[in-house]
């Protein structure tokens, strides 16, 4: 069983839900956002706890990069998973080459989402 701890940013509740299900499933630990802005806080007082971040890319009170430059303020190494129905390579024209260790193109297998989570964090965690 894994001892991981993932942060999942979304706002849309039932993707957060289902989201949250199959990692707890696969024996990860999960806290839930709806909001950005609240997810970025609690990752910003939590992050020694907080092993990887699943960060949706479109969201209303700010997008999946500033999310994630937030939280890199807190921790320079944070672990992100972008989560996004447009491809990385889109983002990345839009935004430029983004620092991400996963990315989640939407829709996405629920073997998936566990795979890229695993693939993400440290061995130790992951198992």
């Amino acid at each position: 069983m894994s001892k991981a701890t993932i942060l999942i940013i979304d706002d849309d509740k039932a993707v957060l839900e289902v989201m949250a299900m199959i990692l707890n499933d696969a024996g990860f630990k999960t806290k839930t956002f709806m909001s950005a802005k609240e997810g970025v806080a609690y990752y910003q007082q939590h992050h020694p706890h907080i092993d990887a971040c699943i960060v949706d890319m479109s969201m209303l009170d700010m997008n999946g990069i500033q999310c994630s430059q937030a939280m890199r303020t807190a921790n320079p190494e944070a672990t992100i998973i972008l989560s996004s129905g447009h491809t990385l390579d889109d983002i990345e024209r839009t935004y430029g080459a983004i620092q991400v260790q996963g990315f989640l193109k939407k829709p996405y297998l629920p073997k998936m989402l566990v795979e890229t989570v695993k693939n993400s964090i440290p061995a130790p965690l992951a198992s």
